[in-house]
């Protein structure tokens, strides 16, 4: 696509695959913005979207796919960090250092490279950077320590750059999603059938989330409507976090 062409605000989306990811782009598209989409697969000149190939793990793969989104007109102003590492839940004791880094290699070194890459891009253009984290650093499960490790990380680094990055109009802020519909956690609610309940007892509005609702949330934190709000880290999870009581609270009070 030619620079010529570019009309609306660009926003990036890491990860735009994903449940979360590709609900976000939708939801872009509804408030009028040009999403631009970054995968580690290889990219299918047929989505709908423009899209180019990129492991987040590696800064150089980054770099190279901010290269060729610039020799197509694309300069983001707003990018959206979804990509996620697979699934990792193993005690703590007898976890090695190669799993710790294949989690932080994605989930936190992922969103420093394209921190790093695009910076300079959403501070010239007065833009926002928002992050996917976790409700997992707020309530988290055994078994947790690297995916729950990585989502701090940056969360700590998302208030630093709020910090740093504000006196020049740039917001930074996180989302953090509780259980959502998604594969991988119907993947979990397979393994263990007493899952969902479990879930939807402890959650206050009585359901797992959706990938709508947490794209509804960054589409508020990329628009202008969220323009005092940055260093802020915003949970998404029905109250699950919120909820002390050790009933079925989604049935309410007798």
């Amino acid at each position: 696509m030619s620079p010529e062409r570019v009309r609306s605000p660009a926003v990036l989306v890491t990860g735009f695959r994903g449940a979360i990811g590709s609900s976000v782009v939708d939801e872009l598209v509804r408030l009028g913005y040009e999403p631009v989409g970054m995968g580690r697969a290889t990219i299918d000149q047929s989505l709908s979207i423009p899209a180019y190939a990129a492991d987040v793990a590696s800064l150089e793969s980054v770099l190279e796919a901010k290269s060729a989104m610039e020799a197509d007109g694309w300069f983001p102003a707003h990018v959206v960090t979804c990509a996620a590492a697979g699934g990792s839940a193993k005690p703590f004791l007898d976890s090695v250092d190669s799993e710790w880094q294949e989690v932080l290699s994605v989930d936190f070194f992922g969103v420093l490279h394209v921190a790093h890459a695009f910076g300079s891009s959403i501070l010239e253009a007065g833009g926002s950077l928002t992050n996917l984290t976790s409700f997992h650093t707020r309530a988290t499960y055994p078994n947790r320590s690297a995916y729950v490790a990585a989502k701090s990380a940056v969360e700590g680094l998302s208030m630093a750059l709020a910090v740093e990055w504000g006196a020049r109009g740039a917001r930074v802020n996180c989302v953090a999603p509780g259980p959502v519909e998604s594969p991988r956690t119907s993947g979990f609610i397979s393994r263990d059938t007493s899952a969902l309940s479990g879930m939807i007892s402890r959650t206050p509005l009585g359901r797992i989330g959706s990938p709508e609702d947490v794209a509804s949330v960054i589409g508020f934190l990329v628009s202008n409507k969220a323009r005092h709000v940055t260093g802020q880290t915003i949970v998404i999870d029905g109250g699950w976090t919120s909820n002390g009581w050790w009933g079925d609270v989604s049935l309410g009070s007798n």
